[in-house]
């Protein structure tokens, strides 16, 4: 075990003192950057399939911006566990991008992950019939 020496003065005496410090007192490191594997779906439903480190208290964040050369992403989920998949259930028809960054201890990895961007098509209409002419 590592131990913190600390010297304390005094006008009439020093003292040092040897002060134990336990691996939690460390501040917890970095988790590693997640990547997206895939994502997939129509409107209502787009899931990401990513890989990411589990390590106990972990989270990922995920980003979602508007466009596919888009650059405000913005946080839309915490997903647990670390380990996805995530399904993004509030998107409609368009373009949109997602990235994720791991967190474990409150330190957000130092990047995030790849970007994963998909188009998505509008249902086709139902209920309709033709007629001839």
């Amino acid at each position: 075990m590592k131990k913190l020496s600390l010297i304390l003065a005094t006008a009439t005496a020093i003292a040092i003192l040897a002060v134990p410090i336990s691996a939690s007192a460390r501040p917890p490191q970095p988790p590693a950057v997640p990547l997206i594997a895939a994502a997939s779906g129509a409107p209502g439903t787009v899931t990401l399939t990513y890989v990411a480190s589990v390590t106990p208290g972990s989270t990922v964040n995920v980003y979602r911006c508007v466009g596919v050369s888009c650059s405000n992403f913005t946080q839309i989920a915490t997903a647990q566990p670390a380990s996805g998949p995530y399904t993004d259930s509030t998107v409609t028809a368009g373009a949109y991008s997602w990235y994720v960054t791991a967190t474990v201890g409150g330190v957000e990895s130092t990047s995030h992950s790849n970007v994963a961007s998909l188009s998505i098509s509008p249902q086709p209409p139902t209920g309709l019939t033709a007629a001839a002419n």
